[in-house]
């Protein structure tokens, strides 16, 4: 096994946005498992990810793609419980699906737009893969094939995987994403992963491991992790005594004047970002 400096998940925003940042056999086996299709062509429509701007704090989408030049797919890493952030990934979701039609283009039959959204943090209720649609219940089916999010619990993929058996090269991929070892994520690589995937992979994440300014800055992303997570169990306090509405709207008022990003209040508390300019304004 080779030797890092310092191990890093692989859903952390540090080790995410590299590995994903260019198009190679491991990005391409990926999303061929995922989205169950042969992938000939990407085009990235979002490059926040590459390393020369990893430091820039921008409000933009984790990851962006163009693939076969039809499927648009739009990749989240969610640390929050996805139920507390599934109406704002909703809401970028269809603000993206009507940004790739341009004004005076017809709808193209061939078309489809997919958010894949990966939560760290499990929840009991849900399902390891949910597939969530745009739906007319009256009529009982879907109103379109060509949107689709799909909210994965990589928490019970990891649960899958070692306690229950489970080999299905998506599951796989999946607990290879929650790995928290070295060794874990090593022996879960060179099964979930074709010899060159393997390779390409691995050589990325082992440089990554020992570079000095990617590994401060995921440094930078717990500390700022911690801080965020104290405010909220401070936040949480006072609300056993002052109800959940005036809880809600004392730690977003905490983290304001703490000069938080809305994008990140929103993250931690479920608001959406509407109401907490709301809050903001009344200041």
């Amino acid at each position: 096994m080779k030797k890092i400096k310092r191990f890093i998940p692989l859903t952390s925003d540090s080790a995410f946005k590299i590995l994903f940042s260019e198009y190679d056999e491991f990005v391409k086996y990926f999303l061929e498992t995922i989205l169950e299709t042969d992938v000939n062509d990407i085009k990235f429509l979002d490059r926040e990810q590459v390393k020369e701007k990893i430091n820039e704090h921008r409000m933009t989408l984790d990851l962006l793609l163009l693939i076969n030049e039809y499927i648009t797919l739009d990749i989240e890493v969610n640390r929050s419980l996805f139920n507390y952030v599934m109406e704002k990934s909703l809401f970028y979701a269809i603000k993206v699906f009507g940004s790739r039609i341009k004004e005076g283009e017809k709808y193209k039959k061939n078309f489809k737009f997919v958010q894949l959204n990966l939560n760290t943090r499990s929840n009991k209720k849900s399902l390891p893969e949910e597939r969530i649609t745009i739906r007319n219940n009256s009529l009982d089916r879907d109103v379109t094939d060509k949107f689709l999010m799909l909210a994965v619990d990589i928490e019970k993929y990891c649960d899958l995987y070692y306690n229950y058996g489970v080999r299905e090269p998506k599951a796989k991929l999946y607990a290879m994403l929650g790995a928290k070892s070295l060794r874990k994520l090593e022996n879960i690589a060179r099964s979930a992963l074709p010899e060159k995937a393997f390779e390409v992979f691995w050589r990325k994440y082992i440089y990554m491991c020992n570079d000095d300014e990617i590994i401060s800055e995921y440094d930078r992303e717990l500390a700022k992790q911690m801080v965020l997570r104290n405010e909220l169990n401070g936040a949480l306090e006072e609300g056993k005594t002052i109800g959940i509405e005036e809880n809600n709207i004392s730690m977003v008022k905490k983290m304001l004047e703490k000069n938080y990003d809305i994008n990140e209040i929103s993250e931690i508390t479920g608001l959406t970002i509407d109401k907490i300019k709301e809050i903001e304004s009344q200041e």
